[in-house]
């Protein structure tokens, strides 16, 4: 079922903010888009409930810079909040779309080249998803079969990622620290705004990914890691 519009919106909001308990929320998401929708109505949806106080700022995920542009544009044009936030996917893997990973906008690979130089230019923040590959670089996955569920095997199993899996597995214990690290290490080398979302339930797996802001990889390694003929 289709939930991007206006009625939704307003209808999945109240419920967020009594589930939380509370009276607002810092960052609201659109999560995934429908193009049949006027970007216009998602605007002054979202401006509505800015203008209210239940919202403190708005963006969308999974959105193309191409829609973000238009409703920003309908945005000023009529002096209102603009959209400035996105949630793609952006990690080492390249993530591809198919029948079971629908609806998936992601930055990484050459095709979106051009994707990742609006970003640059504008310097939206990036909040991205799956920096790990939904746990292609956790340190537990050896082959294919062990990505799970069959979209995730779906979206990154293919061989280019396998080999960024193995030169990535080589170039951690140089660099002396995990493999979780190296990938993160590789999204903030970037000049995206970007902001790895890291999903952990413990406490030491989230202080590794904290840690991993203070590795830096050089031209050579990052350029190795990427790259796959």
């Amino acid at each position: 079922k289709k939930r991007v519009n206006r009625k939704e919106i307003l209808s999945d909001l109240e419920v967020s903010l009594q589930k939380l308990k509370t009276d607002y929320i810092d960052i609201y998401l659109l999560h995934r888009d429908d193009k049949s929708v006027l970007v216009g109505e998602l605007v002054e949806t979202l401006n509505e409930a800015y203008t209210q106080g239940k919202i403190k700022a708005f963006g969308g995920s999974n959105w193309t810079p191409r829609r973000l542009e238009q409703a920003n544009e309908y945005a000023y044009q009529r002096g209102l909040q603009p959209f400035t936030i996105s949630s793609p996917y952006y990690g080492l893997a390249d993530m591809k779309e198919s029948f079971f990973a629908y609806g998936l906008v992601g930055l990484t690979g050459k095709e979106k080249q051009a994707d990742r130089l609006w970003y640059q230019n504008n310097q939206m923040p990036v909040v991205a998803y799956s920096t790990l590959g939904n746990g292609l670089f956790s340190g537990k996955v050896e082959k294919r079969g062990d990505l799970s569920p069959f979209w995730v095997r779906s979206a990154f199993g293919s061989e280019a990622n396998f080999q960024r899996l193995a030169r990535a597995k080589e170039l951690a214990p140089k660099k002396g620290c995990t493999l979780s690290q190296i990938a993160i290490a590789w999204s903030l080398h970037s000049s995206i705004n970007v902001f790895p979302i890291i999903g952990t339930s413990r406490a030491k797996h989230l202080r590794s990914a904290v840690e991993a802001l203070q590795i830096s990889l050089s031209e050579e390694e990052y350029a190795y890691l990427s790259f796959i003929k």
